[in-house]
């Protein structure tokens, strides 16, 4: 991850190349003092000039934080079973009246 700044008032090209050649991986305009972090990876950052005044540029290397992985839901299986000759009314969401008929098993 780089984060640049660009201290002139002008715009700056900025483009993410591959390592394996030329290919742009993506690129965008920095315009004049503004911010911004771009995710280099393992390609080549290549800032470009199209003008004729100098362009002053501050740039950091930030190592890229890593995203944590969310968390996988925990489900719990279990049976119902109705051993009565009643009806036995449940409630589960989004489920219209739902009930567990006498001498059934659920899952």
């Amino acid at each position: 991850m780089a984060g640049l700044q660009n201290c002139s008032l002008t715009t700056l090209d900025i483009k993410v190349v591959s390592n394996k050649g030329d290919e742009k991986v993506r690129s965008f305009g920095l315009g004049a003092t503004a911010k911004e972090r771009v995710m280099v990876e393992k390609n080549h950052l290549l800032l470009s000039n199209n003008g004729s005044q100098t362009i002053k540029l501050s740039v950091s290397i930030v190592e890229a934080e890593r995203r944590k992985q969310p968390k996988k839901p925990l489900y719990k299986f279990f049976t119902l079973e109705n051993k009565s000759a009643k009806s036995i009314s449940l409630i589960r969401p989004n489920v219209m009246n739902p009930n567990l008929s006498p001498f059934q098993r659920a899952q």
